[in-house]
């Protein structure tokens, strides 16, 4: 069955002009679109379903290039805390009866580009800048609200078992650079990850460097600072840290 629209509508997610082939062999339902403009962009993939001992096979893949992630991550999986131009590629496979099963046996691959964009619910260059100033005056929290923006985002995702798990990961804007590793449950739509921020001034000087974490849900995560690094910026009460660490270990000085 070959099928071609002017619009589409799943749930939330809504497709332009589109088309697409739908055929059934040994069982097997395969979905495969050709192309569809979608948020902005174009969007191809498709799918392929079949029965197994009770339960679904899922084998898709999909590519887009020029798609408002905003919209896009918003309607489709309820994160809305990225937005920019994304370009990316995606391949998984996963086993389950149900769509929680599903999500949980995935194993694949996600590589995904976003440029001109900007992080919602924390400035991250404000923040560093006010850290820089006064390391323990600055709460991380006086920061929700901002916005981050970025020329480039990156990052690659292995998937396994319903783990979408990162070692490279980052962003870039001029004096600010943050990179993030960790892992996003599929099924729990939750976060578990280490970040670094490193700012410095307009002629490079006096470099900054800020762990810090991310977890919780994708709607509402938490972002909390190594508070030991902030003490280590304030020269007042970096004697106290070193007090209280085993003799031998500098926590003073920055590596």
């Amino acid at each position: 069955l070959r099928i071609s629209a002017a619009e589409t509508v799943i749930n939330k997610v809504r497709l332009g002009r589109a088309a697409a082939a739908v055929s059934t062999r040994n069982g097997q339902l395969e979905l495969a679109l050709s192309e569809a403009v979608a948020y902005g962009g174009t969007l191809k993939g498709n799918i392929a379903l079949k029965p197994a001992d009770k339960a679904t096979e899922l084998v898709a893949a999909a590519s887009f290039e020029g798609v408002d992630m905003g919209n896009a991550l918003g309607d489709l999986f309820g994160f809305r805390r990225l937005e920019g131009t994304g370009t990316g590629t995606m391949a998984v496979s996963g086993t389950g009866a149900s769509i929680v099963e599903l999500s949980r046996s995935l194993q694949g691959r996600a590589d995904i580009s976003v440029a001109s964009g900007f992080l919602v619910g924390i400035d991250l260059a404000s923040l560093m800048q006010k850290i820089e100033r006064r390391p323990l005056s600055a709460r991380f929290e006086s920061s929700y609200g901002g916005r981050t923006t970025f020329d480039l985002a990156k990052a690659s995702f292995k998937i396994v078992e319903g783990m979408a798990k990162t070692g490279d990961c980052r962003l870039e804007n001029g004096s600010l650079s943050v990179s993030l590793t960790g892992d996003a449950n599929i099924a729990l739509r939750s976060l578990d990850m280490a970040g670094v921020a490193n700012w410095s001034d307009a002629d490079a000087a006096n470099p900054f460097r800020l762990p810090f974490r991310v977890y919780g849900g994708w709607d509402v995560p938490v972002v909390e600072p190594d508070t030991e690094a902030l003490i280590r910026r304030s020269g007042a009460a970096a004697p106290l840290l070193r007090s209280f660490v085993r003799p031998g270990r500098d926590v003073t000085q920055e590596t």
